[in-house]
């Protein structure tokens, strides 16, 4: 599962509720509601039959935008809302990101070309705004790696500096 642990239950009573009230809604027009048209439901809309403790975050999306389609039929906001989560969480990656490359000692404003650098080198691609989710989360990952290692060194600098003479 490609969640963090801690937020991986909240994530599954998400997705048994949602799963629920498409049942209720399915029951309620007279449809069948086994868990072959639930996987069914799943190869519909990925294109083949996946776990719900296999998706991706963009793929659980998906799927809770088609539960909430039968479920909630007249509720456009909520089966938009969800299909917006990925632009939201790409958005929140970027600034991420940025924040990071901060903290790692580029100035601001000139962020953009050192992330676009690490986008080239590490991803093979020229700007770092077309990398997915996915590569957004590594590249975090490296940037939080690197100043781990910026203050180790800077800590490693100042106990040499406090030292107690002999």
């Amino acid at each position: 599962m490609s969640r963090a642990s801690s937020t991986a239950s909240s994530w599954i009573r998400l997705y048994r509720r949602e799963t629920s009230l498409w049942r209720a809604a399915r029951k309620a027009r007279g449809l069948k509601t086994c868990d072959e048209d639930r996987h069914a439901l799943h190869l519909k809309v990925l294109g083949k039959d996946k776990s719900s403790l296999a998706l991706t975050n963009g793929e659980f999306d998906l799927i809770l935008g088609a539960f909430r389609a039968e479920s909630k039929p007249d509720d456009l906001n909520a089966q938009l809302r969800q299909l917006d989560q990925g632009d939201q969480r790409k958005s929140k990656l970027m600034a991420r990101v940025r924040e990071l490359a901060g903290s790692v000692g580029i100035k601001p404003f000139a962020e953009g070309g050192y992330l676009d650098g690490m986008a080239r080198r590490i991803f093979k691609t020229d700007q770092y705004h077309e990398l997915n989710e996915l590569q957004l989360g590594q590249l975090c990952g490296i940037l939080e790696q690197r100043i781990k290692q910026i203050e180790k060194k800077a800590g490693v600098a100042a106990n040499i500096n406090n030292a107690e003479p002999f």
